[in-house]
């Protein structure tokens, strides 16, 4: 093909429409076809490019020069497709029209490429759910889901998530479920840290200049200042603060996954054969390249570490486990809530991850994202 002959033709393939986005186009457009304004029956409808999709280098380079479309116009994108009939589309001819047909035409694609998008994305998420509920239905028949969790699952598809640590403010003691309405009315609630006796965080900044917090906007926004704790209390106030309040802020990502691999079985804090011997060597000391390194390319999971007898649990139950290795400083990992958290469709486990001397005072808590991998390994993330 010769690229300097203005009679070639671009080169650009046409893409094959999935189902979904042809019924968006045709829903949004009201089954009508947008030339003749006749209803279409689905099985009669075709989807047109108003710019043929066969043009030529040189007519596309005029269509651009008179700014009929613009430099990044996509041949396939919504601003070019408009449903019609089947044979009228295979009857019609592929020169390009003239340009005020042109304008009026893409005018009407662009005008509602939105709505399609919208259309599209709602008719993609419901196919997911409507998969997700199958898979549920199947496992609640097989009784490989509890009550509580059907109904949690539900309730999640509706806006609530389930909560494994209540918040720990005025009014959110008792909140196990929650919306993101509910979060951001919490976010300016007193603190009532440490079971209710702590109201208030101390951080400071490099010049020693203290700012008091006493709820979660004020604490958030003390940490975009960068500003830090100080003593050891203060930083025992700062984990408990930022386990709260990022529990809350995150909320506002979380949605329902259709797509787990930690639901069926459910997968918790018991199944340590599951999560990444990653979240020890986070607190691993005096790591020895050669010995130390071994054993962690040698143990994927925390389970393999504990087979190995360099980890000790010394707390557990399904949403909390407390480990101490033999070199290093302790750690707990909590289960905060589960949801999607990234917007893959993919559910992830909010996580307090909490560093801890375990003959000592020093604490230290972050909230993590436990993310699984390609094996469905739970590795630590940090948050979105």
């Amino acid at each position: 093909m010769n690229q300097d002959d203005p009679a070639a033709p671009t080169g650009i393939k046409r893409k094959q429409l999935p189902t979904e986005l042809r019924a968006a186009i045709w829903e949004v457009h009201k089954k009508r076809c947008s030339y003749t304004g006749d209803l279409i029956a689905f099985s009669d409808l075709d989807i047109d490019h108003v710019v043929p999709i066969t043009i030529s280098t040189g007519d596309l380079a005029r269509l651009k020069r008179e700014k009929i479309i613009g430099d990044d116009f996509d041949l396939n994108g919504l601003d070019n497709l408009l449903p019609t009939r089947r044979f009228q589309n295979g009857s019609k001819s592929a020169q390009v029209r003239a340009n005020s047909v042109l304008i009026h035409f893409l005018d009407i694609a662009k005008q509602h490429s939105c709505a399609v998008q919208e259309r599209l994305s709602v008719s993609i998420d419901n196919r997911r759910l409507l998969t997700a509920y199958l898979q549920i239905k199947a496992k609640a028949d097989r009784n490989s889901l509890d009550v509580e969790d059907v109904l949690d699952i539900h309730r999640q598809q509706e806006g609530m998530t389930r909560l494994r640590h209540s918040p720990e403010l005025v009014g959110g003691e008792d909140i196990t479920l929650i919306s993101a309405d509910l979060a951001r009315t919490l976010m300016v609630k007193p603190f009532a840290l440490g079971g209710g006796g702590i109201d208030s965080v101390v951080l400071q900044n490099d010049a020693g200049v203290e700012t008091i917090c006493t709820n979660c906007k004020e604490f958030i926004t003390a940490q975009e200042r960068g500003l830090w704790a100080r003593s050891q209390f203060d930083m025992n106030c700062y984990g408990m603060a930022d386990r709260n309040c990022g529990m809350l802020s995150m909320l506002e990502h979380a949605k329902f996954a259709p797509e787990s691999v930690l639901r069926y079985p459910r997968v918790t804090l018991r199944n340590l054969d599951r999560w990444s011997s990653a979240w020890v060597r986070e607190v691993w000391i005096e790591f020895d390249e050669v010995e130390d390194g071994a054993l962690f390319n040698k143990c994927k999971t925390i389970a393999d570490l504990m087979a190995q007898v360099t980890c000790n649990v010394v707390q557990q139950d399904e949403w909390r486990v407390a480990i101490e290795p033999q070199k290093g400083f302790g750690l707990m990992l909590s289960e905060l809530f589960r949801a999607d958290l990234d917007n893959d469709g993919k559910e992830e486990i909010l996580i307090f991850n909490l560093m801890y001397a375990p003959d000592g005072t020093l604490r230290v808590g972050r909230i993590r994202v436990a993310k699984p991998d390609e094996h469905g390994m739970l590795q630590p993330c940090v948050m979105p």
